[in-house]
């Protein structure tokens, strides 16, 4: 099974997965980045991983039931924080509108009839 997550650069990413079987038996796990570069994480039977991407694209997830007598459940898990300026987007949004709120109230205060 694969599965694709498009990533900007300099953006957080925090993958987590657990196997869930009969018995413990781990599936293969590695990650291509969109330049070709694989990471192979081996045999495992549940993962905690965060990254912090450098290439721009499409990073494909590749799981591998290494032992087919038995299917595997796997619950897979991945958080992406976008970044903007070196924080975090929200909060760069977040004072962007707090900013342009206050500019629009000081323009209407200057622009106000005065008595």
């Amino acid at each position: 099974m694969t599965c694709q997550i498009g990533l900007f650069m300099d953006d957080h990413v925090l993958i987590r997965f657990t196997v869930v079987g009969q018995t413990s038996n781990p599936v293969h796990f590695s990650m291509t980045s969109p330049n070709g570069t694989m990471m192979d994480f081996g045999d495992v039977g549940n993962l905690h991983f965060t990254f912090v991407c450098s290439a721009e694209g499409n990073y494909v997830l590749n799981f591998t039931n290494t032992d087919l007598t038995e299917n595997e459940l796997v619950t897979l898990d991945y958080e992406i924080d976008h970044y903007t300026f070196g924080m975090p987007q929200m909060y760069f949004m977040t004072i962007l509108i707090a900013a342009i709120c206050a500019g629009g109230v000081a323009v209407f205060i200057m622009l106000s009839k005065k008595p």
